[in-house]
């Protein structure tokens, strides 16, 4: 009878005929089969089960009853799945990914019907086929997914306690892998038991099942290996022969950057380098205050590369190319670069990266951020962004990934010098000439350079085809209504210009009078418009010779007349002098009499100094009415 957890025989009265030897003929043997129980919380891993038989029986009025116990322990498996990649990173569409799964049974006990699985359910990983290989020489059987992908489900009948089952296979990155970004797949134990037989098969009583939870991250049946994809990268750079200037070149201020003057065109070359994938791209160049963009376009992709938005030849005139002053921006849509659809996959890892390319062209504008030695810095930054989910950022917006180019801002500064004879006679012929040189500050090429001498004072008649222009090619000269002018394109740092021409004094100008001309310039910091204007002006002064005039004023006797005068009488003569309007250095008159009449000690004075005289500090003379007065012999020296 079994009642609960015993199970009695009951045989009655048993008689065993004496042969006196014991041996089988003596014995009874009984079988008992008990089923553990297939409850974890009644029977955890090691728990002792003791299960005591008792004999009881009488013979000859003597109780002879015995037992003896048996002990079973407990034994429950305990697995755990971790799964590895190699490589672990920097792999493109194309790319062969080996995985390892190792499924180790730490437990006490045997882990029967494992259902293994991975079934690539990232769109950016496909098995290889026939790549699947099981320690224990189990086959897997490939899975097809609905995007045309390749998973595959594994079972394996038994992993012993103490041992561990290794499972090895590839998988292909696909194009839909995404730049800047991840493919992972998860490998899990679906499920496993504790018995080997299966529900119906003879001798079948009772198993436990172990599921995985493929939400639970930390189940130990289950592992996601993560597969880090190449990133973007992003260059710029423009060069001396990318401006729209040949003169202003490089090396002014910084010795790598290229020099720009206000007003001229630079042209930056952006190259994005993409892996094989895809990826939402979108390109923004920042200009900084000084420049300011005029146009976009992109020029170049590279083999089987496509975006949804953009292609070669589009301009900002596409609603896909932003222009604004500071801010370019190219939003590509979404770009693919085939490595498997295409059979042209690329080598491995991020050696091979395929390139788009645009260009951004930018002008120096006039503002007061560019000036002469400023650096102007212009940064790209280039993002992408999730296919499945615009809104997400692969590229890291805490450390973006940007290419920047600086250029220096130079300048011109030029300066004009004319100059002329000081003093020249009524009648005669002015030589004037004009230089016009950069400042030692003048970092730039100056375009565009007007001088204009208009020759409009009264006096001064210009010398109709007198100008002659040396040192610069393509200068032109127009003779315009009293003067001329001259045109000369460019002017380049350290070169300078002389401009030579003659006038003519009228014969009727006055005497110490001075008679200006001034030489204008205008220039530019670029050719024609755009740039920055600037000017300069010199004049030039040239005057009538000194002139001195002596008559006899007064004389002492009422009763003698000029130009008769009676012994004894003192003659008062008076000298005026008119002094070209410049520095006159070193001013001496001298009146040497004649014998007969004889210079009086104190003789000489100062009636009259001119409102316009001053004198300059250089000599001994500091009041010009007290100036430095010799008498010798017959001659009085001021």
């Amino acid at each position: 009878t079994i009642s609960g957890q015993t199970v009695t025989v009951a045989f009655e009265d048993i008689d065993n005929a004496f042969d006196g030897v014991v041996d089988t003929g003596d014995r009874i043997v009984i079988e008992i089969d008990a089923v553990v129980d297939a409850d974890l919380a009644q029977n955890p891993d090691g728990t002792a089960l003791e299960n005591t038989a008792a004999l009881g029986l009488t013979a000859g009025g003597t109780d002879f009853s015995v037992e003896d116990p048996e002990e079973i322990t407990v034994v429950v498996p305990d697995l755990a799945l971790t799964k590895s990649a190699d490589p672990a990173g920097d792999v493109d569409a194309g790319d062969v990914v080996t995985f390892t799964v190792e499924i180790a049974n730490t437990g006490t006990g045997p882990a029967y019907d494992l259902a293994i699985e991975d079934l690539m359910s990232d769109a950016g990983l496909s098995l290889v086929p026939g790549s699947v290989s099981a320690s224990d020489g189990s086959a897997a059987v490939e899975v097809a997914n609905g995007d045309g992908t390749l998973g595959f489900t594994l079972d394996v009948p038994l992993v012993d306690a103490g041992e561990t089952l290794v499972i090895t296979y590839q998988a292909v990155v696909q194009d839909a892998a995404e730049f800047n970004g991840q493919v992972e797949n998860q490998a899990r134990i679906v499920s496993f038991d504790t018995n080997p037989g299966e529900a119906g098969d003879g001798g079948f009583v009772d198993e436990v099942t172990f599921v995985s939870d493929p939400d639970d991250p930390d189940d130990p049946l289950l592992d996601t290996a993560v597969v880090t994809t190449v990133g973007v990268e992003l260059s710029k750079e423009t060069s001396a022969g990318a401006t729209s200037e040949g003169e202003t070149g490089s090396g002014q201020f910084g010795a790598d950057a290229v020099d720009l003057s206000v007003g001229e065109a630079v042209t930056y070359t952006l190259t994005i380098s993409v892996p094989e994938g895809s990826g939402i791209v979108v390109l923004t160049d920042a200009l900084p205050p000084g420049l300011e963009a005029v146009s976009a376009e992109v020029t170049a992709f590279g083999t089987d590369i496509s975006a949804a938005n953009l292609g070669v030849g589009d301009t900002d005139a596409s609603g896909f190319i932003t222009l604004a002053a500071d801010t370019v921006v190219f939003d590509f849509g979404l770009v693919e670069s085939l490595g498997v659809a295409s059979g042209l996959d690329d080598a491995a890892g991020a050696g091979d990266l395929r390139e788009i390319e645009v260009e951004v062209t930018a002008v120096v504008a006039d503002v007061a951020a560019a000036t002469a030695g400023a650096a102007l810095t212009n940064t790209a930054t280039v993002q992408v962004f999730d296919p499945d989910d615009a809104g997400t950022e692969l590229t890291d917006p805490d450390n973006p990934t940007t290419a920047s180019e600086t250029i220096d801002v130079v300048e011109p500064e030029l300066i004009i010098e004319k100059t002329s004879p000081i003093a020249i006679g009524q009648g005669d012929q002015v030589a004037y000439e004009v230089v016009i040189r950069h400042d030692p500050d003048s970092s730039g090429p100056a375009f565009d350079l007007l001088v204009t001498d208009a020759l409009d004072d009264p006096f001064l008649a210009f010398d109709a085809g007198s100008v002659a222009v040396a040192g610069v090619a393509g200068a032109v000269v127009t003779e315009v209504g009293t003067g001329f002018e001259v045109t000369i394109p460019v002017l380049d740092v350290g070169e300078s210009v002389t401009i030579t021409y003659t006038a003519t004094l009228d014969a009727a100008a006055p005497e110490a009078e001075s008679f200006f001309n001034t030489a204008d310039l205008v220039y530019d910091s670029a050719p024609g418009d755009g740039g920055r204007a600037q000017t300069a002006e010199d004049t030039a002064r040239v005057a009538t010779v000194p002139a001195i005039d002596k008559t006899l004023d007064s004389t002492s006797f009422d009763e003698t007349a000029d130009p008769e005068l009676g012994l004894g009488e003192v003659a008062t003569y008076r000298i005026e002098i008119f002094l070209p309007e410049v520095l006159n250095e070193d001013v001496t008159v001298t009146d040497t009499l004649p014998v007969g009449l004889t210079p009086l000690a104190g003789g000489v004075r100062i009636i009259e100094v001119g409102g316009q005289l001053s004198e300059n500090g250089g000599g001994a003379v500091t009041d010009l009415f007290a100036p430095e007065i010799v008498i010798a012999g017959q001659t009085v020296t001021v």
